[in-house]
């Protein structure tokens, strides 16, 4: 009898443990909802304000190569330069973009006129999609500790060897996580753009788009 209540006791505990693993990873995921307290489709008003008032600094404008280019794809981006991180200080850039859907109903309600409509109300119809933080692969490990604490083990990890023009050698390290039910994502590469930059993309994640878009590429390679 005492053997068997023992048994029952061991049960219940690593039944429990186990339990509070999940809810500790799933914890972990929900995280991916938000970036610093900011949740994936906040509306562009009151967003430099926010920011302001959560670090001290104040997000610039970033154009693209024209104002007609940045009206045309229905964006506008943000930079936070020197953003403290332990001892280091990374560029922070935060994308706000038109979703499809309300693209759709500006068309639908102004007609020829949506585009002027959407120069117009640009803080009330550009929504938080995607960020992007630069930072020097000195600092990538770093990140990716930082990064494993929040979010978890990541769903993909790799590292390849790469050369540059020189023939010098390194190893290029590449980490995502994947949440299917957010739909969202975050990549980390330690080599960029160059070897001297490295990267963290927060990007939606959406298999139907991913699915649209290789149907597109593979008809426009059928054109050539």
């Amino acid at each position: 009898m005492k053997k068997f209540f023992l048994f029952i006791v061991v049960l219940f505990f690593c039944v429990n443990l186990c339990l509070s693993e999940d809810i500790s990873d799933d914890l972990k995921k929900e995280q991916m909802g938000s970036f610093m307290g900011i949740k994936w489709g906040m509306v562009l008003k009151g967003f430099r304000a926010y920011i302001n008032e959560k670090t001290g600094l104040n997000p610039e404008r970033k154009k693209g190569a024209s104002r007609e280019l940045d009206e045309l794809y229905a964006m506008r981006k943000y930079t936070l330069n020197n953003f403290l991180i332990l001892d280091f200080y990374v560029d922070i850039v935060f994308l706000f973009k038109n979703t499809p859907e309300r693209l759709e109903q500006l068309r639908a309600k102004y007609k020829k006129e949506w585009r002027v409509r959407l120069k117009l109300d640009h803080s009330k119809n550009l929504f938080l999609n995607s960020v992007f933080i630069n930072c020097t692969p000195n600092h990538f490990e770093e990140l990716f500790f930082i990064f494993k604490i929040k979010y978890g083990e990541p769903t993909s990890y790799n590292e390849t060897e790469i050369q540059n023009r020189m023939g010098a050698k390194f190893i290029q390290k590449e980490a995502r996580w994947i949440n299917e039910k957010l739909k969202r994502k975050i990549v980390m590469e330690k080599y960029a753009n160059s070897i001297n930059e490295s990267s963290i993309y927060f990007l939606p994640h959406d298999k139907d788009y991913i699915k649209k878009r290789m149907e597109y590429l593979k008809a426009a390679a059928n054109r050539f």
